[in-house]
């Protein structure tokens, strides 16, 4: 008598833990054939190359010519408005661009306004956009911050020591 039953054909199933990669390999080994990993490439190096237009641009797409390797159309995603400069460096990008690869890989670019930054980068300009509001509105004639609304802020620091540093700290900044 079998201790267990016959096999049905379909793997078995395992309470252990898998590799993320060992599941999306097989639905990402299809576009990366495609593409090769120039686009990879380019992506993991963005902020070197593109230096910083990085922060409000990112390639899309690459497509290669026919049976071609080379001379290939990048795609970039840019910030609405920020079209015409990325024209004007689009020369230098594609430079760099094949200087880090090491042969001429991209040889135009092609510019789609539809980046959206972040939710981590828009709530970062957000909090820094309100942080600046606060100073104006809470420094005095002087343009210094007041020593009541610099107690106020550091009112739930539990080290005195650090507490007394921050406010002699705010006292000094513009």
């Amino acid at each position: 008598m079998a201790k267990y039953p016959p096999h049905s054909g379909h793997p078995r199933r395992t309470r252990n833990l898998r590799k993320l990669s060992g599941l999306t390999e097989g639905l990402i080994a299809p576009a990366m054939r495609k593409r090769g990993q120039v686009l990879a490439k380019i992506v993991a190096a963005w902020p070197d190359i593109a230096k910083e237009a990085h922060e409000w641009c990112l390639p899309a797409d690459i497509h290669f010519p026919q049976n071609s390797r080379i001379q290939a159309t990048l795609t970039l995603s840019v910030a609405s408005g920020r079209g015409p400069h990325i024209q004007q460096i689009a020369p230098e990008i594609c430079k760099r661009i094949n200087s880090h690869c090491g042969y001429a890989v991209v040889s135009r670019i092609k510019i789609r306004q539809d980046f959206m930054p972040s939710r981590q980068q828009q709530s970062a300009d957000q909090t820094a956009r309100h942080s600046d509001a606060r100073h104006s509105d809470k420094a005095d004639n002087s343009g210094k911050l007041t020593l009541a609304r610099l107690e106020k802020a550091t009112a739930n620091i539990q080290s005195p020591a650090l507490r007394a540093a921050l406010i002699r700290l705010g006292q000094r900044l513009p």
